[in-house]
Formats: structure tokens, sequence, C-alpha cells
């Protein structure tokens, strides 16, 4: 069979160090708010094999990141013949990637396995970090959501990843204002989000969509109140990237660098998704490169090319990790 050309695929914006291949489309949930599987169908996966090629000829473009995305991305595989969990897409490419640094998109928690939990800790090959959408701090509202666990099983499963990556970079997107949602309810919203070791927040005000579940439900909660929650929560979401920035000063770092900055400083991210700023010059762009960290600024942190005797994100210089 014929393979499809990697751009049918693959995202690749110009000047950017870091490419976006999409390995699954469409969806198979059918979240009460989400019109996905009536617009985009079903849930399509790219066979392992394509994924493999699409990554050497990525390798081969000159890119040194790879996200790795799609709409339901936990579905991956399961339409294959034979089936293949993500988790195994995941082995092959630890094995035979030469691509370094494997970012992983949006996971429903649900589907987070302990298998795939495994892989991102113990290959190099991906970066400590995971996007597990949480929609809403809420029982009752992620029951009327369709939403697939509880706010329990949220917790329990932040503890497995961080417990295992103690590194990791784990955000979330939460949504504000769904039908139904009471001033009380959001105020437990508000402090389960808070209790939670989150790195960072996406908010999202709830807007009706026509044709799912949710646009018949009654008790609408007003355009200001959503405004006002949404605030509340990035407010809460902006001091998590602060305090996810903190706590990495006087460490290593490997930063690959995208871009100078008009004020002469090098700019790119950590492997756990930390903005680092650095001097150096444009030979360094596109390059991975070693930074003790000295302090933060906001959430970001300011360093320097590093030399020996730092820490590598929370280990002795000796231990240094591929984070």
């Amino acid at each position: 069979k014929e393979r499809a050309p990697i751009d049918s695929f693959a995202v690749v914006l110009p000047g950017q160090t870091r490419a976006f291949l999409k390995v699954q489309e469409g969806c198979d949930q059918f979240c009460s708010f989400c019109v996905v599987p009536l617009s985009r169908g079903m849930s399509r996966s790219v066979a392992p094999r394509s994924v493999l090629e699409a990554v050497e000829e990525l390798a081969a473009r000159g890119f040194k990141e790879i996200t790795l995305s799609g709409v339901h991305l936990g579905g991956y595989g399961r339409d294959l013949d034979p089936p293949v969990e993500l988790a195994g897409l995941l082995e092959m490419l630890a094995e035979r990637s030469p691509i370094s640094r494997i970012r992983i998109s949006s996971l429903d928690p649900e589907e987070l396995s302990d298998r795939v939990i495994e892989v991102l800790a113990t290959s190099d090959k991906f970066c400590p970090h995971l996007h597990l959408p949480l929609q809403s701090g809420e029982d009752a509202t992620l029951v009327r959501m369709r939403r697939r666990y509880s706010t329990a099983d949220y917790r329990t499963l932040l503890g497995r990843v961080l417990e295992r990556i103690p590194t990791a970079a784990v955000g979330t997107d939460l949504m504000v204002g769904f039908p139904g949602e009471t001033p009380a309810d959001f105020t437990r919203y508000l402090e389960f989000v808070a209790s939670l070791p989150l790195a960072y927040f996406h908010v999202f005000p709830y807007s009706v969509r026509a044709g799912t579940t949710a646009a018949k439900f009654a008790a609408r909660v007003t355009a200001a109140e959503i405004s006002r929650r949404a605030e509340a929560l990035r407010e809460l979401g902006e001091e998590r990237r602060r305090q996810f920035a903190r706590r990495f000063t006087g460490h290593r770092l490997k930063v690959l660098f995208e871009e100078k900055r008009a004020d002469g400083m090098l700019a790119g991210y950590s492997r756990n998704y930390l903005r680092v700023l650095a001097e150096g010059g444009d030979e360094l762009k596109n390059h991975e490169v070693e930074i003790e960290t000295s302090r933060a600024r906001g959430a970001q942190l300011l360093g320097r090319i590093a030399g020996p005797g730092a820490q590598c994100e929370g280990r002795p210089a000796a231990q240094t990790a591929s984070l």
C-alpha cells in the first residue's frame, strides 16, 4: 500500500524548530459539549509504519522535536488491522525515532495507561510533559459532560504520573460555565483544581455548539458569571506557571532554542515545557543546549550555558538526565 505524503498529516510551520505530526483524526467519545464526532467523523489512525517514516523524514529536514497529535489521541490504533495501542506506537518510536525530543499532545485521562506512563518514564526520547484535560473539577458536571472519570480518578492518575516522572509538567484544559454549574459547584471546582500539582491550565468559557446534547440543557450560566469564573481560574493558572518555573531555578535544563529575541537573548523550551532565556549566538538556534538556570522571571527562567556542578531538573549533576 502506498504511504500518504508526509505533508498530508505533518504540520510544519516556517521558522519553527518543532513539527506537529497528526497521527489520528476524528473521535468516538461523544462528550455532550463537543461537535467533533459530528464534524470530523469517527476515529481514524495513521499506520505505525507511516508514522515512523514521517519521523525519519522530519529528522532529515532538520527538526529536533516533534509533537504527536490527534483529535482523540488516546483512541489511536483501535481502527487499524491489526489494532495497535498508543503505547505500542510509543514503544516503536522509543526504539527507532531519530528525533530525541518527542511530545505527546492532549490525552483523555482515562486513556493514559500505566504502559504509556512507563514508556514516558523510561525512554529519553519522550519529553516529561503531559496534557490531561480535566474539563471540570466537580463530579456532577463531569457526568453531564459525559466524561469517563471522576475527580478522584483524576487525582489518582496525576499522582501516578508524578510519582513515576517527578519533573513532568502536567497541564490541563478547564471549561467554565457549563449548563447547570451552580456557584457552589464552581467553588468546589476551584478548590479541587487548587489542590492539584498541575503546572499550567488552559481555561475555556462554555459556548453552545449546535447539534450537541449540551445545547439542549437548561440552567444556563450568564456570560458575566462565566467571565468571572474564567478569570478566577486563569489567575490560579498563572500562579501555578510561576510556581513551576521557580521550582527549577538553579537546575540544569536541556533547552531547544527556537529564536533570538530583539533583546539579543535566545529563547526556547526545556523538555518539561519551561520557557528559558539565555545569552548565546545564532548558531545555537535549533540546537539542544544544557542551561543552568539562575532565576525566574514570571513563568520564564533565565540562565546561562551550563558548566559542571549544577543540578539537572532536581537531580545531582552526576545523574544528569535527558529532561
